[in-house]
């Protein structure tokens, strides 16, 4: 078993290493970030395939002490200059001695380091993951190159080879439980499609004993953090036999630094989740022999943030006009979401009457349409309107529920005036009382708008 020093060169590989720990990172995406950025799939598209070979070994002469060899392989792969595998054995029937890892003759070459290198939890170079990536039971390598070194396209080959010692007459899935692949140089992590391989050595009445079906369908596929997520395991069933389901054990992934487990009896169960981030979801199905059988699927949670707002309040005729002037308004509907949302803006005077509303569908605020709009210019006849101090309301109407809610509502002033006939500007006393006060108002509350930090400053999401 070859074990490189772990330091060196590590300045020279901090990219490669960068990207590894991004891909199987619990990193999340706080809620309480006002404007969070939106979740994007990932770009890149991969053809790869990380197997167990073979992926069936049922033989009846594996007797206690005698050993198993299986080769992890790479297929069909872009370049790589790091790769890091899990493999999941059962260790009440199988076990892994310290020299169970060899990776000669891998994909990497001769010149690869070793990252990680984890055997029953116990660590021969760098350091073991938390469960369910380590413990008794899984083996893990890591190896990446050192500087622009990178594997051939397409890459296939040995990842490794995983030496197993029969302690026990019964049955063991090889579950890959997670495979990364990743390109420094492109700075890229490929997805991997992974198949898993199995070993018995016992009978189940006259044919070799059989691992139970196992699947399960998600809904929704991407569903939004804390909502309720549907895991339906009933097309699962047992194949030996005689025999019938008796548990399924979910793994739901790292929540909050800590793992969570949870095993039932029956096939349906729902689950909510706080962070946005994938998740490996792996299902554990046992039958009544004590027989079990893993799939890992991955899921994606994403955090929907919804603020639909009003931009700017323009008039072209606002303070000091004569009644009978045609006033126009415009005001700007904006789409801080990070979905596409869509809603109403309108334009009411405070006399009750309707200037304008408009229906609005927008883009989210960094994608590639347009994420604001505009009411207006609407134009209002001032004509037959007594000589006071108008307010002019606009309101944003959301078709969804907000998390910012205080920012919906804004006003704008218009002062209409009479003439004396000394020609000064003036307003009858009836019209005078109080008017100073309120176009003072309107004043400071227009540059208070201005000078005011935005609500989702001041406002709990």
């Amino acid at each position: 078993m070859k074990v490189s020093g772990r330091s060196r060169g590590l300045a020279l590989c901090a990219l490669t290493l960068l990207l590894f720990f991004n891909a199987i990172s619990t990193a999340h995406q706080s809620p309480s970030v006002p404007y969070p950025a939106p979740v994007r799939a990932q770009s890149t598209s991969s053809t790869a395939v990380v197997s167990i070979v073979p992926q069936n070994i049922s033989d009846l002469s594996k007797g206690l002490g005698t050993t198993v060899v299986y080769n992890v392989t790479l297929a069909t792969s872009p370049s790589i200059s790091l790769f890091a595998v899990w493999v999941q054995f059962d260790p009440k029937i199988l076990d892994a001695s310290t020299t169970a890892i060899s990776y000669t003759g891998n994909v990497l070459g001769s010149s690869a380091q070793v990252q990680s290198e984890c055997i029953n939890g116990a660590s021969f170079a760098g350091v073991c993951q938390p469960y369910p990536l380590a413990g008794q039971g899984i083996v893990s390598l890591v190896l990446y190159n050192l500087g622009s070194q990178t594997s051939a396209f397409p890459t296939s080959g040995l990842l490794f080879q995983i030496t197993l010692k029969v302690i026990k007459l019964g049955f063991s899935q090889l579950h890959i439980i997670q495979a990364v692949l990743t390109n420094g140089v492109k700075v890229e992590n490929y997805p991997a499609t992974t198949v898993d391989g199995q070993f018995t050595n016992q009978l189940c009445g006259t044919v070799f004993c059989r691992h139970p079906f196992v699947d399960f369908t998600i809904s929704p596929l991407e569903p939004v953090v804390g909502s309720a997520v549907t895991f339906n395991a009933s097309i699962s069933k047992a194949t030996n036999a005689n025999t019938r389901l008796s548990t399924y054990t979910w793994y739901w992934g790292f929540t909050f630094g800590s793992e969570s487990l949870q095993v039932v009896r029956f096939p349906v169960i729902t689950h909510a989740f706080g962070q946005s981030q994938e998740y490996p979801i792996t299902l554990t199905v046992n039958d009544t022999l004590g027989i079990s059988w893993a799939i890992t699927k991955t899921i994606k949670i994403i955090y929907v943030f919804t603020d639909l707002t009003f931009g700017h309040i323009n008039i072209d005729h606002q303070f000091n006009i004569y009644p009978g002037t045609l006033v126009h308004i415009s005001a700007q509907i904006i789409n801080n979401s990070t979905v596409a949302s869509s809603g109403n803006l309108t334009m009411v005077l405070d006399t009750g009457l309707v200037l304008g509303s408009k229906s609005f569908s927008l883009s989210d605020r960094s994608g590639a349409g347009i994420n604001n709009g505009t009411l207006g210019p609407v134009p209002w006849d001032t004509s037959g309107y007594p000589p006071r101090v108008y307010r002019i309301d606009v309101k944003v109407i959301p078709t969804t529920p907000q998390n910012i809610t205080r920012d919906k509502l804004g006003a704008a002033y218009v002062q209409l005036i009479v003439v004396q006939p000394t020609g000064l500007l003036s307003l009858g006393l009836l019209q005078t009382t109080g008017l100073g006060v309120l176009v003072l108002f309107a004043l400071f509350a227009g540059l208070a708008r201005f000078r005011k930090k935005p609500s989702y400053e001041t406002e709990p999401l």
